[in-house]
């Protein structure tokens, strides 16, 4: 439903019915992907400099196709929240975005007693996430993503056909 635009869950319970759940459920499965959206080996790309915008889009452009197809919806859904009319309801600046995001599309490991480590990469984390969704134009991406659902669409209707007339055969 997401991948059609479809973001109306029409949930029955007022209690479930509410953005913070949508937001919840979201970083959990961000948070329990397998590999992270940004994988652990452009982790060091990301620490190793100091990073402007153009060498932050340069990093999530050269990730595996799939991280950064979802990355860029995940981001397209961060930028249009930041309509008026969203941001009212939602509460969601980018600031809290990045603050509730952030430590799950970009994870690191660091050993507790490297607080400076720490506070340097958090500061990455939500410098990168904010200038994704201020300056990345995720249309491109998205335009990619449509175009793999409809030709999925398209396969899977040519082979529910064949499987038809294959036990219109077989029933012959």
């Amino acid at each position: 439903m997401l991948d059609r635009g479809i973001y109306d869950a029409q949930i029955e319970d007022p209690e479930m019915n509410h953005p913070f759940v949508y937001a919840s459920l979201l970083k959990l499965w961000i948070r329990e992907l397998y590999e992270p959206l940004i994988p652990i080996k452009f982790i060091q790309q990301i620490l190793n400099q100091e990073l402007d915008t153009k060498g932050i889009i340069q990093i999530v452009e050269s990730l595996p196709a799939l991280n950064r197809l979802s990355l860029a919806y995940i981001i397209s859904l961060f930028q249009k929240m930041q309509r008026d009319c969203i941001l009212k309801a939602t509460k969601m600046n980018i600031e809290n975005l990045v603050l509730m995001f952030a430590p799950n599309i970009i994870k690191f490991k660091y050993e507790q007693k490297d607080l400076f480590l720490y506070q340097k990469m958090s500061q990455k984390q939500k410098k990168i996430i904010s200038e994704l969704i201020l300056n990345w134009d995720v249309k491109p991406y998205l335009l990619q993503i449509k175009n793999k659902n409809l030709q999925n669409e398209c396969e899977n209707k040519n082979e529910k056909q064949n499987e038809n007339e294959n036990e219109n055969e077989n029933k012959n």
